[in-house]
């Protein structure tokens, strides 16, 4: 036993480190404290079910299962299974089998990790730059990013792993300045296994080697032997680690190891996602979109104090290269800055899929702290005394508004945007940006269904995974139903709407929950009660005096600019299945709805086709006709000058369940334009003769056979003027105004002839031709000359 004026030693050296830290380790205890009460305002996240079974499957598969590794759905196996073990471990250890204790303690535990992570940035700023008060703003901009602070208790993938980044910084910092063995073993555990969580931890795995070659090339004798002793233990542990962290890359490391690589590196699931109004592909994503997000949903004041720290280490890098590496900590400096900037630089130039914002690079907000901290630190040493405390109580002051946004818009902080966007025009925002798309206000949606109806509520949808967190007495008032009678609740995930208020299209909503003016979500019944003059019905009886256009599962009426979808006695089933489905969650059902024309339009897609794809919820009601059930959905074709539309249902693959196509070709003024351009000289020959008539093309072949027209035609349109193209298509340089014979043309007097309109700008040259069905081998292909005048045929 060590002397006793030993331990008092150790024991005053304890005391005073911790000390030294009160305040930060009182703010995080306030921060644990509030945790419980915070939690409990959360839904059930989508996620979070199938993540409690990585959990259950790992520990299941280390117990001897072997088999078990295998029934991990994808991609669920190539997850890394350590933060889920300790998850699911603890609350085993504690008995916890309720579901709402089982998911309350998920999110707890996911926050505790994320306030060690708050603590790891304070230690890391400190140690960085000497100071308490700039460490301690580091730490209130760890924890006051609002929607951070939400995804640290719902989202166990995102922020854990933005925790094992900050702590893995920490590490660094402490191996590389000690320089032993054991806190490089330390550190390549803990880097190994945020490898197997995500890919760009071996970056980081990368960067401390990089620093260690540095360290090699100074260091002279039994120095090197020390250095490449320690660069060895590191990659080893993170090796080890690493394939720890995996069980499914046990069985066959070195066939498994591309999958996992190839499933992280591009995300299989292709999302949508709204994008200053523009329904864009997530793989297809402009350049803007991280930066973008990260400017709209970060506090202003961390991003510009960053972008001050960057300024000032590059300076400082430029003009003293040589004392800037020879210090150690600039030199980690220049590690974080690597660390951010070719992160940027992979997922702007190489990673392929990036949705839901920003989330996938949370792991980036640590670093952002710290030079946010940097800035600090340079107005500190290098302002004037008073400049450098008017920065410090402008930064401290700063935490403020989130911190009271997060409190106004708890439990939905997760939709925080800043002032950089429109906050007050209601129902602007989610018109421009996506906003919830976890699921998780729907905890508060089922409170308020149990306090305003009576007795057992019946509910569809995905308010429906909720019931899993409420406590055991509400639970058994809610029950899931796949009738139309059953309460739902739509968050817009899926609605885009453009400049337009939109909600379901008949039915009063029994409560709307809005955030920054705008619909968050709503709650209805789909079924309305029957209502003499009623508005819904008016509609129905309009639709019944025209034939229906295209008969399937639905009618497809067009009358007054609008299409009228009707079915009669239909099932829960027919008009989506996501939502009535009490079993699962199968997202079927979702109607298509392509116009091919133009529509004057912000929103135009600059395509021939343009999506106004729609979920029956939003657009549709159930309703009593006499003995008959009705289904009915409307559709506004408002501002568009329509050619022809291809409209049906799509499955959980976004493949159709059935579709129908409306053309919209004149006959009348068909027959006019063939005896016009009859008389004209074509402007282009190919498969079939190119004229150029009115505003328009017209294509013609006489006597021709119904393969002719079979095939489907592409039509390129190029403009003088680039700017005149739409952002989504200006990356091809051309408007793709691709159509159908069957939309277009008609076959008169045993002549081919179709007619389609150009585009209003000035156009430098047109490509057109026609491809086999698929897109597949051009069979013609020409170009058309619009510069020379119109000549007549002798």
């Amino acid at each position: 036993m060590p002397p006793a004026h030993t331990r008092a030693n150790a024991a005053s050296t304890w005391f005073r480190l911790w000390w030294a830290h009160a305040l930060a380790l009182g703010i995080l205890a306030v921060a644990l404290a509030l945790g419980p009460a915070a939690a409990g305002g959360y839904g059930l996240a989508h996620d979070q079910a199938d993540q409690q079974l990585v959990g259950e499957y790992a520990i299941d598969y280390l117990r001897g299962k072997e088999e078990v590794v295998l029934d991990y759905p994808v991609p669920m196996r190539y997850y890394g299974v350590a933060f889920e073990v300790v998850v699911r471990g603890v609350q085993r250890a504690l008995g916890l089998t309720d579901s709402h204790d089982v998911f309350l303690s998920r999110y707890l535990l996911t926050h505790c990790f994320f306030l060690a992570g708050a603590f790891a940035c304070y230690l890391l700023a400190h140690r960085l730059f000497g100071s308490r008060a700039v460490a301690l703003l580091a730490l209130l901009f760890f924890l006051c990013h609002p929607r951070i602070h939400a995804h640290s208790f719902f989202n166990s993938k995102d922020v854990p792993f933005l925790s094992m980044v900050v702590i893995g910084l920490l590490l660094a910092h402490w191996a590389l300045r000690r320089g032993g063995l054991g806190a490089f073993a330390v550190l390549g555990a803990w880097l190994g296994l945020a490898c197997s969580m995500r890919p760009v931890g071996f970056l980081l795995v990368g960067l401390v080697l990089l620093a260690r070659c540095a360290d090699l090339c100074a260091a002279s004798g039994s120095e090197r032997v020390r250095v490449l002793a320690s660069a060895g233990v590191l990659a080893a542990l993170a090796i080890a680690a690493f394939f720890a962290g995996l069980p499914y890359l046990w069985g066959d490391p070195g066939a498994r190891l591309g999958e996992w690589l190839a499933l992280m590196a591009d995300h299989t699931m292709v999302e949508r996602s709204l994008f200053f109004g523009e329904v864009i592909a997530t793989n297809q994503r402009p350049l803007a979109y991280v930066p973008v997000w990260i400017g709209i949903t970060t506090p202003p004041f961390v991003i510009v104090l960053a972008l001050l720290g960057c300024v000032a280490l590059c300076a400082r890098l430029a003009a003293e290269p040589r004392a800037v590496l020879a210090d150690d900590g600039m030199r980690f400096a220049v590690l974080l800055a690597a660390f951010v900037l070719v992160t940027v630089v992979a997922v702007t130039f190489w990673v392929g899929n990036i949705y839901n914002g920003w989330r996938h690079l949370y792991f980036l907000y640590g670093p952002l702290c710290l030079g946010a901290a940097g800035g600090l630190a340079w107005l500190r040493g290098n302002a004037g005394r008073r400049l450098a405390r008017l920065g410090v109580v402008v930064a401290a002051l700063g935490v403020v508004p989130p911190v009271t946004w997060a409190a106004r818009l708890h439990p939905h902080e997760h939709v925080y945007f800043n002032l950089l966007v429109d906050r007050k025009t209601p129902e602007r925002l989610r018109t421009l940006f996506d906003m919830d798309y976890w699921a998780v206000p729907f905890k508060e949606a089922l409170e308020v269904l149990l306090a305003a109806v009576p007795g057992q509520v019946p509910v569809t949808g995905p308010i429906a995974q909720s019931i899993d967190v409420l406590p055991p007495e509400q639970r058994r008032r809610v029950a899931r139903s796949s009738d139309f009678a059953a309460y739902f609740a739509t968050d817009y995930r899926y609605w885009w709407g453009h400049g337009v208020v939109e909600g379901p299209t008949y039915v009063r909503p029994l409560h709307v929950r809005r955030v920054f003016g705008s619909t968050l979500y709503a709650l209805a019944r789909l079924e309305a009660a029957t209502t003499p003059g009623s508005r819904y019905r008016a509609d129905y009886l309009a639709a019944l005096s025209s034939p229906p256009v295209a008969v399937g599962p639905f009618s497809v009426h067009w009358q007054d600019e609008a299409l009228t979808y009707l079915r009669t006695d239909c099932a829960p089933a027919e008009v989506e299945r996501e939502w009535f489905t009490a079993d699962g969650w199968q997202p079927e059902g979702r109607f298509f709805l392509h116009v091919l024309g133009d529509k004057n339009a912000p929103a135009d897609l600059g395509r021939y086709r343009h999506n106004e794809d729609f979920q029956f919820r939003h657009r549709g009601v159930v309703f009593r006709e006499g003995a008959s059930r009705v289904c009915m959905a409307r559709v506004s074709l408002r501002g568009f000058d329509v050619d022809a539309i291809v409209t049906g249902q799509v499955d959980a693959g976004f493949k159709p369940v059935w579709s129908r196509t409306i053309g919209r070709a004149d006959a009348d003024l068909l027959a006019e334009t063939l005896a016009r351009v009859r008389t004209m000289t074509p402007r282009a020959r190919g498969g079939f003769d190119v004229h150029v008539d009115e505003g328009g093309l017209a294509y013609v072949k006489e006597d021709c056979a119904p393969e002719d027209h079979a095939l489907r035609f592409f039509l390129h349109v190029v403009p003088f003027d680039p700017g005149a193209l739409p952002r989504t298509v200006a990356r091809h340089g051309f408007v793709n105004r691709d159509f159908a014979f069957a939309t277009h043309g008609a076959v008169l007097d045993g002549a081919c002839v179709a007619r389609v309109r150009l585009p209003p700008f000035p156009i430098r040259a047109v490509r057109t031709g026609q491809v086999a069905a698929g897109g597949g081998d051009e069979r013609w292909r020409v170009d058309v000359d619009l510069t020379r005048r119109e000549g007549r045929l002798p």
